[in-house]
């Protein structure tokens, strides 16, 4: 054990056992020991929890270091990626609104709603400005922030579809990510700071855009891109079929089952699939 004072112990997989100061952060004790991971560490297991390297051990603790070769450290990665690009996009494209959609080869398909169509300068500018801002090792800020006071902070950031998706949240309080200027709810964990975001590529996509990551497959480069036009076609089917029965997203879904029309819903998507 620990002096019970000033440091705690930390176990890793193999069994080796490592004395660091009380308080530290995963991030820090990271740097001290030796975690055989093999790819940049993205967040831990301490014990049976999944946390993030922000986290401060203040007990004694098994530590399992999860590095971007992991799922979840790839997920980890990806919101960072996430964030990053929302941060950018806004600043280069003032009034922007940025939609993630789904993945697409190797990398996340988006929009950004905005008074032009997107170009392929305003996506070389994106990307530029991310590298920036990737340079600039912003920290990343998880608060825990009650439900009422997150609402109106979106509100107030004209971020509708976060105020429609957290009328829906049945607790008290919520994570809100801070980076700089920008808040942003997230589901799920981050990198401690931008500077995390090491390797990404940004690519025009008509109507919007790929944000493509590196793979442990591929030795952590980002792959050649393999189009993938049948699965894009699908994916754009089912976003038309979503604006014509009136569900976009979850707090439109949500609000169709609020009212009611649920029954009429499933009608409309059978008959939908009906005509195909």
């Amino acid at each position: 054990m620990g002096d019970g004072a000033g440091t705690v112990i930390v176990v890793l997989p193999d069994g080796s056992r490592h004395e660091v100061e009380r308080g530290a952060t995963l991030e820090s004790v990271a740097r001290l020991v030796p975690h055989g991971c093999r790819w940049t560490v993205m967040g831990a297991k301490v014990g049976t929890s999944l946390r993030e390297l922000t986290w401060r051990l203040n007990e004694d603790a098994d530590v399992q270091f999860i590095d971007m070769g992991a799922p979840d450290g790839m997920r980890f990665y990806r919101r960072t990626g996430i964030l990053v690009l929302v941060m950018a996009a806004r600043e280069v494209l003032q009034g922007a609104r940025v939609l993630i959609q789904h993945s697409l080869s190797n990398g996340l398909y988006g929009e950004i709603k905005w008074r032009k169509p997107l170009t392929q300068s305003h996506v070389r500018a994106i990307e530029e400005r991310m590298h920036e801002i990737v340079a600039a090792d912003l920290p990343i800020v998880r608060r825990s922030m009650p439900l009422k006071e997150a609402i109106e902070l979106f509100r107030a950031d004209g971020q509708r579809d976060k105020v429609r998706l957290l009328k829906y949240r049945r607790t008290d309080h919520i994570n809100v990510y801070q980076c700089g200027w920008m808040s942003d709810y997230f589901y799920g964990y981050m990198a401690p700071s931008t500077g995390y975001l090491r390797s990404f590529r940004l690519r025009h996509y008509l109507p919007g855009f790929i944000l493509e990551f590196p793979t442990a497959a591929n030795g952590m480069e980002i792959p050649d891109y393999v189009e993938q036009g049948k699965l894009a076609t699908v994916y754009f089917e089912a976003e038309r079929w979503g604006r014509v029965i009136g569900v976009t997203d979850i707090a439109s879904l949500n609000s169709m089952i609020e009212r009611g029309h649920l029954d009429s819903l499933i009608q409309t998507v059978e008959a939908l699939h009906e005509k195909k």
